[in-house]
């Protein structure tokens, strides 16, 4: 049967519509194809990139700088920062030993290869970091925080690490063409750049204002003063004595060879020679007791001197005629040479802990024991006899401190030589009001230190050098500026003397009973925060240790002195 027209023509756009949807079909299929070959190419190219980040990372340091290794609940110390108190720690112990290049090889190389001395040093590291951390916490539950004043000084000490890269730079150009972050590597260990150091420089500043504000808190009364110092009475105490030793020629061992020598050479000789050995043996004993003896017989002369006049006497002709022996024919004694040795024997401000001996510990420090007596210490084996004279009995300090501010120049700063500077400092100060308040504003002005106001019970007469000199001069005039320069500091310092404190005792015993106190407040404060449930060390700091293993030492050249 024929079909109707109306049907062959909707058959014929039915198969045109199925052929439409078919290519469709097929150009959606291919679409789809190349869509997913885009999208693996993007992945692949973002995987390669993602590699390609991390190595560039993993060779900068980046990983390292945020990995933390040690927390509490608002501080962290990253891996790198860890490399630092490591290697700061590590360098001083190194150069500790440098004098001795063998030791010196052994202390670096046993350090490189994870010996002993490693996990010593990361003791000491990981100790500061936990008080790092600790101070900071309990610094900010006190509100404390940094102001401009501390920000300078952080600042100042990355300007010191600059002005320590040019310095090497004179020798060694190399340093001057490093990036700043390079030469921080090569102090302080890969890793680690200015970022890290001043984060660590950051935290150490928030702890250290902790401290001293809370010490400077801590007053006292005399009487707890003294019942400190009762308590502690061997660590504030003085004596004075003159002391010498003598003892057996340094030739008396050589004798002493010379016998055994002359036995082993004849040992296999007649019985004559044999008895000729024994002789000499003997002979040599006898020059050995003989040199004992007079070493002791010298020590018993001196300690029947009463003054120090007669003990001084004796001991300057003793060691000139020691000089005289081993002079050259035309030569004379350097009696100036003398003089200085007689005057190196007189030992002042000596606590118990300074006198080795133990009988002459208990001598020199006993009730009934007076200025002029004498004691000696035999060690009859050894040959050695020493003699103490007793110049003054037990005493405290009793001299008073000193309060002062000062302005500190470094001549590294001013082309070696800071007095020129320091001398427009004080003609400023001499032309302006000329107070306590306006020398303090020179101070921050000028100072490279970070302490711009008068300190008290700065210094004590027990200090030493040409800052004490100036200070305990007994003309000192309240309110006096003079400039003193150290040659040992290369620096000068501007000092304002404000006045004297309280005295020397007081003031130590004041600092010792503050670091107590100071002490027992942190442990309290661990032992409330502890995380490890440890009453025997209580700590508020968690640790990473498979992190903590992978701080590295730097690399120390053990070919030559550090």
């Amino acid at each position: 049967m024929a079909k109707n027209p109306n049907s062959i023509q909707d058959e014929r756009k039915l198969q045109k519509q199925e052929r439409k949807n078919a290519a469709k079909k097929e150009e959606l299929k291919k679409s789809r194809q190349h869509k997913a070959i885009f999208i693996g190419i993007l992945a692949v190219l973002a995987a390669f990139a993602a590699l390609l980040i991390y190595n560039k990372c993993s060779t900068s340091g980046w990983k390292e700088r945020h990995t933390v290794v040690a927390s509490t609940e608002n501080y962290e110390v990253s891996q790198s920062m860890m490399t630092y108190y490591f290697n700061t720690i590590y360098n001083s112990f190194a150069n500790s030993t440098s004098s001795d290049q063998d030791n010196f090889k052994s202390f670096v190389e046993d350090v490189n290869n994870r010996g002993s001395n490693y996990d010593f040093i990361m003791s000491y590291a990981k100790s500061q970091a936990e008080q790092t951390l600790t101070l900071c916490e309990m610094a900010k539950e006190a509100g404390i925080e940094l102001d401009e004043e501390d920000w300078d000084a952080i600042d100042s000490t990355i300007d010191s690490y600059k002005e320590t890269q040019l310095n090497y730079s004179q020798n060694n150009s190399g340093y001057s063409l490093m990036t700043f972050d390079r030469f921080l590597e090569v102090m302080f260990g890969d890793t680690v750049n200015e970022s890290v150091v001043r984060k660590c420089l950051e935290y150490s500043q928030i702890a250290s204002k902790y401290q001293e504000e809370v010490a400077e808190s801590m007053n006292y009364t005399d009487e707890e003063l003294q019942a400190y110092y009762d308590e502690h009475i061997d660590d504030y105490l003085y004596v004075d004595y003159l002391t010498y030793t003598f003892t057996k020629p340094a030739d008396t061992s050589s004798t002493d060879d010379t016998a055994a020598d002359a036995t082993d050479t004849t040992a296999e000789a007649t019985d004559t020679t044999a008895e000729a050995t024994d002789t000499t043996a003997e002979a040599a004993a006898e020059t050995t007791d003989e040199t004992a003896n007079e070493a002791s017989a010298l020590a018993d002369e001196l300690a029947a001197k009463t003054t120090v006049e007669e003990f001084n006497a004796f001991m300057t002709d003793y060691l000139t005629e020691q000089a005289e022996k081993s002079l050259a024919e035309g030569e004379e004694v350097d009696a100036e040479n003398i003089k200085t040795q007689v005057e190196g024997l007189a030992k002042t401000k000596q606590l118990k802990s300074s006198i080795s001996e133990d009988g002459a510990k208990e001598w020199a420090f006993a009730d009934d024991t007076k200025v002029g007596e004498t004691y000696v210490s035999a060690d009859e084996d050894a040959g050695s006899y020493v003699v103490y004279m007793l110049t003054a009995t037990p005493y405290r300090d009793e001299e008073p401190t000193k309060n002062i501010a000062v302005i500190t120049l470094s001549d590294s700063n001013y082309d070696g030589d800071s007095n020129a500077k320091a001398e427009e400092i004080k003609a400023e100060w001499e032309a302006g009001e000329k107070t306590e308040e306006a020398f303090e504003e020179l101070s921050e002005k000028y100072s490279e230190n970070s302490h711009h106001h008068v300190e008290e019970n700065a210094y004590t007469k027990s200090n030493s050098g040409d800052l004490a000199e100036w200070l305990f001069d007994e003309a000192r005039e309240v309110g006096e500026v003079g400039i003193v320069h150290s040659d040992s500091a290369s620096a000068t310092y501007i000092v304002y003397f404000a006045g004297d404190g309280i005295e020397g005792w007081k003031a130590s015993v004041q600092s010792a009973k503050r670091n107590d106190d100071f002490t027992a407040k942190m442990t309290e404060y661990q032992t409330a925060h502890n995380v490890t449930d440890s009453e025997e060390s209580p700590s508020i700091v968690t640790y990473d240790e498979a992190a903590l293993k992978k701080v590295k030492p730097i690399s120390l050249n053990t070919s030559s002195s550090n």
